[in-house]
């Protein structure tokens, strides 16, 4: 995915007639409800650094909340914050953390996903059978 796939997703999202990045910002300064924009593997895409030039435009728009899943920066200053690309607002939560993982959510979701009880289309041969 590169810059122009993400423009045209939020584009089409927002009903914002964006042909560039430039008039998608502006579209979306443009209204007032709230619109939240969720990347997930940034460091994994094809154009990371033009993806991340238009999430630093859209960062700042009050209405619009941005969320990233990317692993950190490689280089960084900041102890406290590992990810600076879209500015001094930016509020990290590393779910490296300790606080963020419990001793038993690995087993919790092994568990869950075995016995698919929230896919209740997909086949387990585990299904009713926590044991």
């Amino acid at each position: 995915m590169d810059q122009a796939d993400v423009v045209r997703a939020i584009g089409e999202r927002v009903a914002v007639d964006a042909n560039g990045p430039v008039a998608l910002v502006e579209g979306l300064k443009g209204r007032e409800k709230r619109f939240t924009l969720v990347i997930d593997a940034l460091d994994e895409a094809a154009d990371t650094r033009g993806i991340t030039k238009l999430l630093r435009e859209l960062a700042p728009i009050p209405h619009v909340w941005v969320a990233v899943g990317t692993r950190p920066n490689e280089h960084t200053e900041d102890a406290e914050r590992r990810f600076t690309a879209l500015g001094p607002r930016t509020v990290e939560i590393d779910l490296d953390d300790p606080r963020y993982l419990g001793s038993d959510d690995i087993a919790r979701y092994v568990e869950r996903r075995l016995l698919a009880e929230h896919g209740p289309r997909r086949h387990t041969p585990h299904r009713g059978l926590p044991a």
